[in-house]
């Protein structure tokens, strides 16, 4: 079992890391401490991953498992972060020719936020369990908030509204892609499509959870998860189309539930949030970044 301490700071980390292309590898290589002890469990399949308990204890540094070496953390800034912070929405729902492109289909002026606050706006996304409209309410409550709508106090949902279809079992009776019925193509966008939809509802978790901890937690902490949500609800919008196109959709195949159980294990507490989500879920998932995007090239 491997240990892990981390501060709220380490979301900033992340955006840096993220920024200069870095490799999963890269987010371990930092230590840090927080004031919760996060208890890591080996999956089946091998890897770390974060089936876990949380312990509120004192604890002990980041992961020795991991047999990396450690790099100092400095004040945790990324040089980009005021940029990224004063940047206009980004608009690309929709994947062109050429890239992203706006969605005449829906125009950000025809969308209105589903609540008075962010944090009820992200409540009602949590609640949405169409994977589409669950992206669109967030691009307009994120529209709103940069326009100046207030953060609000909110109680999260135990779980996430989810549609009908796919079916979420054991991530052991996910099939492999060789024995799945899908075409390759289909098969890693689907589970791309998982992931997304999932991260959406890992960033507005964490926007409506801890809403009640502000002024604790600095207003910057909220809009930086806002526009994450707002990212992962464009990247969900490109699956989603992309799925179409090639004649298939969400829930043509079985998924798990994995990426949720990190939020479920971390609900208690934000500095173990902090460490499974950014520093254990987004650092496999760059992990296999490159070798996924190879495999997409073309499809």
């Amino acid at each position: 079992m491997a240990s892990v301490r981390t501060p709220v700071r380490v979301m900033y980390m992340v955006s840096r890391l993220r920024s200069s292309n870095a490799t999963g590898s890269s987010y371990r290589r930092f230590r840090v401490q927080a004031s919760a002890q996060v208890q890591l469990q080996p999956f089946a399949t091998g890897g770390v991953g974060m089936r876990a308990r949380v312990r509120m204890s004192a604890a002990r540094a980041f992961s020795s498992a991991l047999a990396l070496p450690s790099v100092p953390v400095g004040d945790g800034a990324w040089d980009g972060l005021p940029a990224y912070r004063a940047r206009d929405q980004d608009m690309g729902w929709k994947w062109g020719e050429k890239g992203p492109t706006q969605w005449d289909d829906h125009p950000i002026e025809t969308l209105s936020a589903p609540a008075e606050t962010l944090a009820d706006c992200g409540r009602e996304v949590l609640l949405t369990a169409d994977p589409l409209q669950k992206a669109l309410k967030s691009h307009a409550a994120v529209a709103a908030f940069l326009k100046g709508m207030p953060l609000g106090v909110a109680e999260a949902p135990n779980v996430p509204s989810r549609p009908s279809k796919p079916e979420l079992v054991d991530s052991r009776e996910v099939p492999h892609f060789k024995d799945s019925p899908l075409p390759m193509s289909v098969y890693l966008l689907h589970n791309l499509t998982h992931v997304e939809l999932n991260a959406i509802d890992l960033a507005w978790d964490t926007i409506v959870r801890y809403s009640r901890l502000y002024p604790s937690l600095p207003i910057e902490f909220f809009a930086d998860f806002a526009r994450v949500a707002d990212d992962e609800s464009r990247h969900l919008g490109w699956c989603l189309q992309r799925l179409e196109e090639l004649g298939h959709a969400y829930g043509d195949m079985v998924a798990h539930n994995v990426l949720w159980d990190g939020a479920v294990a971390t609900s208690a507490d934000i500095s173990a949030r902090m460490a499974i989500v950014p520093c254990v879920q987004e650092a496999r998932g760059l992990d296999a970044g490159p070798r996924l995007v190879e495999r997409l090239k073309g499809f």
